[in-house]
């Protein structure tokens, strides 16, 4: 169902399929399912676009998303589902708000993009929403549409493949059991 859900919404995957897989799966298995989802198709999608990607936003995006990563894994592990169904309930109508009527103009520093990366590391790890801050920031940039895609690409390929390791090192649910059937049989 999510790898379903991604594939039609490109960008905006997770705010369509994490609410609706929420409704028939735990909450673990969601953020796994869809963070490897995510990774895979973000980075064949990054593989085709490197030689034209401005590294300087993915850098402090991914250094800032770093910090917040393992604060989105406690997260996940330690509140209930009934809460998290609410708090991604409440996400997702303010994402879409903010992405649709929201006409901001924001100054492209590394503060607020640090800022950005911070949030979206804590989103990534505790409801694999990790989109809306970056595209937040990004879309008020006013980025001309394919250094915006390409920014967004390569953060979210390589906040991902952390995310995934991480939640795997500290045995998320879901992740744990994926990553022993990816090891070749001895």
């Amino acid at each position: 169902m999510i790898a379903f859900a991604s594939l039609i919404q490109g960008f905006g995957s997770a705010l369509v399929a994490v609410p609706l897989a929420l409704i028939l799966l735990p909450m673990e298995t969601v953020v796994s399912s869809s963070l490897m989802v995510r990774v895979s198709l973000n980075g064949f999608l990054s593989v085709r676009i490197r030689e034209r990607i401005s590294y300087r936003p993915v850098l402090i995006l991914f250094i800032a998303s770093l910090l917040s990563m393992p604060l989105g894994v406690w997260i996940l592990r330690a509140i209930p589902l009934k809460t998290m169904q609410v708090f991604v309930g409440c996400l997702v109508v303010l994402f879409t708000f903010l992405l649709r009527w929201g006409k901001l103009r924001v100054p492209q520093n590394a503060l607020l993009t640090g800022i950005a990366g911070l949030f979206s590391g804590l989103l990534n790890t505790s409801t694999s929403m990790s989109g809306p801050p970056v595209l937040i920031l990004r879309a008020g940039q006013g980025l001309p549409k394919d250094q915006f895609r390409r920014t967004l690409v390569s953060f979210f390929f390589a906040s991902g493949l952390v995310a995934l390791m991480l939640a795997i090192l500290l045995g998320v649910d879901g992740l744990t059991d994926a990553a022993c059937s990816l090891k070749t049989p001895k």
